[in-house]
């Protein structure tokens, strides 16, 4: 909150929680997750009532999980923050993730937001876990061009699959298309991760050329907008997409 008073000039606040999905310290993973929540809630309230020359509710609140997090408390998290409207919207990390066998990395990924979007109660296929209810649009999907450091490497192809069905309203929550597509990090795409002292590009491939990609998938919703940040640098994210 301290950090958040000193910096009341910023725009957003994205809460990235990352690493064991174990319940650690806390006895389980719903004291964990409700925990959170409360603080997300009060950062929320703290953040909307203390503007500079800002409009009250312009400020943004994210929070940011990583991928098949099912059965740990960033699921609990996630859908009580959205049912609580603690954030804004939820970037979820699509990468360093395990492919079912047989199955292709976009169409995992794919299967993953099935997961996400799927209404409570069901199970749907093909990962058969049960459904978020979290709505499409509330979701940023999060991509690592290339090599993911696990054992995935993600192509210009898998890219272009993902963005074009994320982007189509109705491919999984009735009406609505993914708030946007974002991703880890610029350097990857940039032509520094096309340098032979980085493993991230293998083989090379033209600088942007996921970025370029995606901002230009054909089918772009009417009032999409996409933004490169040209000014690459180790660690910063970039939004390609958003609704």
């Amino acid at each position: 909150m301290k950090c958040v008073d000193l910096y009341s000039y910023l725009e957003a606040v994205d809460i990235n929680l990352q690493g064991s999905t174990t319940a650690g310290q806390f006895n389980d993973a719903d004291t964990l997750a409700d925990a959170i929540l409360a603080f997300l809630i009060e950062l929320k309230t703290f953040f909307n009532t203390n503007l500079i020359n800002q409009p009250s509710g312009t400020k943004t609140i994210s929070l940011t999980i990583p991928g098949q997090s099912w059965g740990t408390y960033y699921e609990i998290l996630a859908k009580n923050a959205v049912a609580a409207g603690a954030v804004d919207y939820i970037n979820i990390l699509e990468y360093d993730i395990t492919l079912a066998t047989g199955v292709l990395y976009a169409d995992q990924i794919i299967a993953d937001l099935q997961t996400y979007t799927g209404a409570i109660g069901t199970s749907p296929g093909p990962n058969n876990q049960a459904g978020w209810g979290i709505p499409a649009s509330m979701i940023q999907v999060g991509l690592m061009p290339q090599y993911d450091g696990s054992v995935n490497t993600l192509t210009v192809g898998d890219a272009l699959k993902v963005t074009q069905t994320a982007i189509t309203p109705g491919a999984f929550t009735a009406g609505q298309a993914f708030r946007g597509i974002l991703t880890w990090n610029l350097d990857r795409d940039s032509q520094l991760g096309n340098s032979i002292s980085n493993p991230c590009t293998n083989p090379p491939n033209p600088p942007y050329i996921f970025t370029d990609t995606i901002r230009g998938a054909p089918s772009l919703t009417q009032g999409a907008q996409g933004r490169r940040n040209q000014n690459a640098r180790q660690g910063t994210p970039s939004v390609l997409i958003e609704q």
